[in-house]
């Protein structure tokens, strides 16, 4: 059976606070196929700070060797988070 390949993106949002009009170190993550939402996938979100273990500014190293030295990896049940920098 033939599929036609969809246009996807991932947009990774940073949440903005109006009040104090500062962004959040929060973010919105949203899988879309098509430009619609597509909430029945799952997608692994691994994110590292700056200077920590893990962060590679050059992508000298491959991101599983990356991933094994530090950062935290998030699964769509969990995506309610903020980062701590």
């Amino acid at each position: 059976m033939l599929h036609k390949t969809r246009r996807t993106n991932l947009w990774v949002e940073r949440d903005f606070n109006e009040e104090t009009e500062k962004w959040r170190n929060t973010y919105t993550i949203t899988l879309t196929a098509d430009d619609e939402p597509l909430a029945d996938k799952e997608v692994e979100f691994w994110y590292v700070e700056r200077y920590q273990p893990g962060y590679d500014s050059w992508n000298s190293k491959p991101l599983a060797e990356r991933m094994e030295m530090g950062g935290d990896s998030r699964w769509p049940s969990e995506w309610k988070w903020a980062a701590t920098s």
